[in-house]
């Protein structure tokens, strides 16, 4: 190994990593960034396909045997023995604090064909998921909720699989190294579900559903308590009416106090829950709406209690609301504990990977409205938008999100982090301007202790309010001409 390569794995990163096999989580094991590959250490990737492992240091060679192969290699060599066939790996396996570690794909290479296995490493190199070959569809159903439908997908074991939008009004679920049961049938159209297509295509089974204009669609996720997927379905709601001589007037304000009941929403260092204070800063900016701006306010909950995403815009929207504010606290992965500020947030695709972590995060929720079975994996949730029912609202969605945060940004002692967008599910299909706001980071230590603070909380509602009376006066003086 040259001097270059030495270096290079001298300054290799570590990082835990997770590995997913059957249903089984194996946590934390050993794996080093070198340039752009992710290496693990052997013997503990070895060990989770069950086979014992013999290691001889002084002549860096490893054996692993099962109950059906025998594989020998060496460190700082390409040549392994399989079965007593000499396998030439594309590169050599690495020597590293005294153990052997691989890359992921000579993992593909050396183990894939041998256990009719495929591996998938996760964009930011934490989880890879090991998925068996050939894997059976053995059931799909569709639940109906209020306004949302889901169709689960209940397979053999864990599988691969991505969704992508089709047609107008169509999203098409790839599910590769796929098959379907002789005995399978697709169950029969249901809710936002008007028509479904199951076909197969070579190793891969293609199932595409149809639904009505401008129908939402969370991308596909793994089930949280047996092998399949999930895909949720957001029925369009019909806008409020609203009176003609009311148009352009800013006169009735909804406030959502995110999260609530079995929804606690984040928790800070101390155990400070963001659905408490979400409550008080809301309480607090309907108290300045009423007192000193000629507005009606309306408060999504009261108290604690847990109210369905779905529910909050219903409100708005059957309230013929003008505005939506949706009120929450930011938190980061330990990794970023002391990330900090104030952001806020208007409806449209994220752009960028700390806009998808907030909503991801913020649409984690919804799983305390699906049942033990739907429970989806929030880790990297994503919304499909077909076509933004909001899109006459979006302009003025973004003037009053700039317009808040410019002068939250002056109110209070943290950072400014600017606005953003993302395709948050509590502001999908409310018929208005419709902005969400996240207060600080709860998740800080310094910014956990002042969202305690009654003379925070009252900052925070101040700037929202100078934010929103100016956006109302702007607006109004707009549509007035």
């Amino acid at each position: 190994m040259n001097f270059l390569v030495l270096l290079i794995v001298f300054l290799a990163t570590t990082q835990p990593l997770k590995i997913l096999y059957r249903d089984t989580t194996y946590y934390p094991v050993a794996s080093y960034s070198i340039g752009q590959s992710t290496w693990i250490r052997l013997r503990d990737f070895a060990s989770i396909l069950k086979f014992e492992v013999r290691y001889d240091a002084s002549l860096r060679r490893m054996e692993l045997h099962n109950f059906s192969h025998t594989i020998s290699l060496h460190g700082q060599n390409p040549f392994v023995e399989v079965d007593n066939r000499l396998l030439n790996l594309p590169h050599e396996i690495e020597l590293h604090d005294g153990d052997l570690f691989i890359s992921v794909p000579q993992l593909q290479y050396l183990f894939g064909e041998m256990l009719q296995i495929d591996f998938d490493l996760g964009k930011d190199g934490r989880e890879l998921w090991l998925y068996d070959r050939e894997v059976e569809i053995e059931e799909m159903r569709i639940q109906e909720r209020s306004d949302t439908t889901e169709l689960l997908v209940h397979t053999s074991a864990p599988l691969r699989f991505s969704t992508q939008t089709g047609a107008p009004g169509s999203v098409i679920l790839t599910l590769f190294r796929c098959t379907m049961r002789g005995d399978f049938s697709p169950p029969r159209p249901n809710g936002s579900v008007q028509a479904m297509n199951v076909m197969a295509k070579g190793d891969e089974v293609l199932i595409e559903v149809s639904v009505p204009p401008m129908t939402r669609a969370f991308s596909a996720r793994k089930l949280g308590s047996r092998s399949g997927l999930s895909l949720v379905f957001v029925t369009p709601r019909r806008p409020p009416d609203r009176e003609e001589d009311e148009y352009g007037k800013i006169r009735r304000i909804v406030i959502d106090p995110g999260h609530g009941g079995k929804d606690p929403g984040a928790t800070g260092p101390s155990g400070l829950l963001e659905k408490n204070v979400n409550l008080e800063i809301s309480k607090t900016l309907k108290e300045l709406f009423e007192s000193r701006l000629d507005v009606q306010v309306i408060l999504t909950r009261e108290d604690d209690r847990f109210l369905p995403l779905s529910e909050r815009a219903r409100i708005a929207n059957e309230s013929a609301a003008d505005l939506f504010i949706s009120i929450h606290c930011n938190a980061a992965p330990p990794r970023r504990k002391n990330s900090g500020g104030v952001e806020t947030y208007f409806l449209s695709v994220a752009k960028t990977d700390e806009a998808r972590a907030v909503e991801a995060r913020e649409n984690a929720s919804i799983r305390f409205e699906l049942d033990g079975e739907g429970g989806y994996n929030f880790d990297d949730v994503s919304l499909i938008l077909w076509d933004l029912a909001q899109s006459e609202f979006l302009e003025e969605s973004e003037m009053l999100a700039e317009s808040v945060q410019k002068q939250l940004a002056e109110s209070v002692p943290v950072d400014d982090r600017g606005i953003n967008q993302a395709g948050f599910f509590v502001l999908n299909g409310v018929y208005m301007p419709s902005i969400l706001i996240e207060c600080a980071f709860i998740s800080n230590r310094r910014e956990e202790s002042l969202l305690k603070s009654k003379s925070f909380q009252r900052g925070l509602a101040e700037g929202i309010f100078k934010g929103v009376a100016a956006f109302k006066k702007q607006h109004e003086a707009r549509s007035a001409t």
